[in-house]
């Protein structure tokens, strides 16, 4: 009796049209796009404290502290990104896309921020003293005793249970434990001269709108300044996810994650092929302009196509079998 030698080959076919996946109840939410010296992270405060790096994705419900003489910088999946100053304590409590709006929010236990919020997206800070609520904003907060708030661009409210003030540009309030925010002052130079971290260009991430597992996709960056207009520019950036993908610059060759890419004349571009379904947070990360992180969701394949191949030493056979999703 002829032996029969079997190996099975799996295609997968991908088709727009899939079942939506839900999201985990602890999502990544934003990327640490950079670091000074000892930043640490736990993980709903059930974790013990661990070192991170540039580039890892952080999560709702993470506590992010700063050591002496340490700060981070953390890029929002809602188009926030902060600075984390030493000696700083956050808890991240919130961040979503939702129909009604973009909204991230914070608690900052003890130190200082300074934020950059994009337009359309909305940021709520919170303190031991008082919340800032913020939409389109360059601000910064500190926490401790008091709480001091100054905006440097754009407009905050800032309010708790004995008051409000709302703080147009080159504006502050201090607001004492059990008392309202006091009136608005002017801030001062060296405050100014701190948010000026911030006046980088900034990358704007183009992506596909539909994404299916094991097919690849376009993806493409512009750099633009504070005013939304294309710039001229080189430079480097970083991509990631925050599921298995794979990653090409042509659509041809493929590699695995991370990967970097150049910008010329203010534009790149790149294709990532994500291996498995479920929600993904795409990293742009970059040292020459303001970071770029986006999600999206990745659908199931609605279609699968088996190849059975049968050798019997001089001949081979092939069966083809197509699955179609029963919904």
């Amino acid at each position: 009796m002829k032996s029969l030698r079997i190996s099975l080959l799996f295609l997968i076919s991908a088709l727009c049209l899939a079942k939506p996946v839900e999201a985990s109840s602890n999502r990544e939410v934003a990327v640490l796009t950079g670091v000074r010296r000892t930043v640490e992270v736990s993980r709903d405060q059930k974790e013990k404290w661990k070192s991170i790096k540039v580039g890892d994705f952080l999560y709702e419900g993470d506590f992010v502290k700063t050591g002496p003489r340490a700060s981070a910088e953390i890029s929002f999946v809602t188009g926030v990104d902060i600075s984390v100053s030493e000696k700083t304590k956050i808890e991240i409590k919130e961040s979503d896309i939702e129909q009604i709006g973009i909204e991230t929010e914070l608690d900052l236990i003890e130190g200082e921020l300074f934020n950059r919020v994009r337009d359309l997206s909305n940021l709520e800070i919170k303190t031991p003293q008082a919340v800032a609520a913020v939409r389109g904003t360059e601000f910064g907060i500190q926490a401790g005793d008091f709480t001091r708030v100054y905006v440097v661009g754009g407009e905050v409210e800032v309010f708790n249970d004995y008051g409000s003030v709302f703080l147009g540009a080159g504006k502050q309030t201090r607001v004492e434990s059990g008392e309202a925010p006091s009136e608005a002052t002017e801030v001062t130079e060296d405050e100014k001269e701190a948010m000026k971290k911030f006046e980088k260009y900034s990358l704007i991430l183009s992506m596909p709108q539909e994404l299916v597992a094991g097919l690849g996709s376009l993806y493409e960056l512009e750099v633009i300044d504070d005013d939304g207009t294309a710039v001229d520019v080189s430079g480097r950036v970083d991509i990631n996810t925050s599921i298995p993908a794979e990653f090409s610059s042509d659509g041809v060759q493929w590699t695995s994650l991370p990967e970097r890419i150049r910008i010329r004349e203010g534009k790149g571009s790149f294709y990532l092929k994500p291996s498995v379904p479920g929600r993904m947070l795409v990293s742009c990360r970059s040292d020459d302009f303001v970071s770029a992180v986006k999600e999206q969701a990745v659908e199931s394949p609605q279609s699968k196509e088996l190849i059975i191949e049968l050798r019997d030493g001089r001949d081979s056979y092939r069966l083809k079998m197509d699955f179609q999703r029963d919904d």
